[in-house]
């Protein structure tokens, strides 16, 4: 029986971070625990702020040699998990996160323990990624509404693809990372420590529907975001995506609808030769099948699209 602990950032995969929260210890969004072993069993010990408002969404997930295999949701602090015998690749990830107020939600993983088999475990070590994505962005970015978001959304379906960290969570605003310059100077070292290639921004779509900022101030401030992270992260590739479509688009009380703010992006992103600009609508524009009953978020069908239409534009 061994059990290992959540540390540091060099014990998980695909994670940016670790914060101490005296109980546990945040984390990104989906980073994961990498083991070999021949364990029959695994406990897994995880705190779950999410599971009180959104239970539906307070999980982690195992996966077995690549291929989707459980969730676990936490409604108590621990549980045990039946695993396929012999040898395998056995992935922990944690869930999605959001956070609209003062404190991200989600569930964090604390423990794990492997019990049976061989008493084989190995963890497996993160290496340097090759290609890593990050994204930046907010609940679609984060996976949200599809029916099971680590088996089934776009964000992390794109990691069989090419490596993907995230930073990303519901509620996400370009106002509340980075509201003057100091801020994109901060967020903008805080994505270049993740090492990424690539950049994809997919931040927009709250600015305007939670009214954070008018249309012209959000691409001022999402310019000059540009700029800093062109400025710490060399050749990196930007992405800027526009956000998809939604079931209303009507003037926010700036004044401005959210085809404005989309304006706004291309504006800032086709000026300069490290961006690449995406049109949200071509990637999702709205349709009722692909989108949940609230207007905005895709549903599993909408992620689908969503990852085939991203995946060419990215030309990946």
């Amino acid at each position: 029986m061994i059990s290992y602990g959540i540390g540091s950032t060099n014990t998980m995969q695909d994670n940016g971070y670790t914060t101490d929260k005296t109980n546990y210890r945040e984390c990104s969004a989906f980073a994961r625990w990498r083991f070999r072993t021949t364990a029959d069993q695994v406990w897994l010990k995880a705190w779950s702020n999410i599971y009180a408002s959104i239970p539906e969404y307070a999980y982690l997930h195992i996966f077995v040699n690549d291929v989707y295999y459980s969730q676990v949701q936490f409604s108590a602090l621990a549980f045990t998990v039946a695993l396929p015998a012999g040898s395998k690749v056995v992935d922990i990830v944690a869930g999605l996160q959001t956070k609209p107020a003062a404190t991200i939600l989600g569930t964090f993983p604390m423990a794990i323990r492997f019990i049976g088999g061989d008493g084989y475990v190995s963890l497996i070590t993160p290496k340097s990624p090759i290609n890593r994505i990050c994204i930046y962005g907010d609940s679609i970015s984060c996976g949200g509404n599809a029916d099971n978001p680590a088996s089934e959304s776009w964000n992390v379906k794109l990691r069989l693809t090419v490596p993907v960290i995230h930073e990303s969570y519901g509620w996400r605003t370009l106002f509340a990372d980075c509201p003057d310059a100091a801020g994109r100077t901060a967020f903008a070292a805080r994505v270049a420590s993740y090492a990424p290639e690539s950049v994809l921004l997919t931040i927009g779509t709250n600015d305007y529907g939670l009214e954070t900022q008018s249309a012209a101030n959000f691409g001022v401030a999402y310019a000059d975001l540009l700029d800093k992270l062109h400025a710490v992260l060399g050749n990196a590739t930007i992405y800027c995506m526009s956000p998809i479509g939604r079931s209303s688009e009507v003037a926010n009380s700036f004044g401005d609808t959210l085809g404005a703010y989309r304006t706004a992006i291309n504006s800032a992103a086709s000026s300069r030769d490290y961006c690449t600009y995406i049109l949200g609508t071509d990637i999702l524009p709205y349709s009722a099948p692909n989108f949940a009953a609230d207007g905005l978020h895709p549903n599993t069908a909408g992620h689908a699209v969503f990852l085939t239409n991203i995946k060419s534009a990215m030309g990946l």
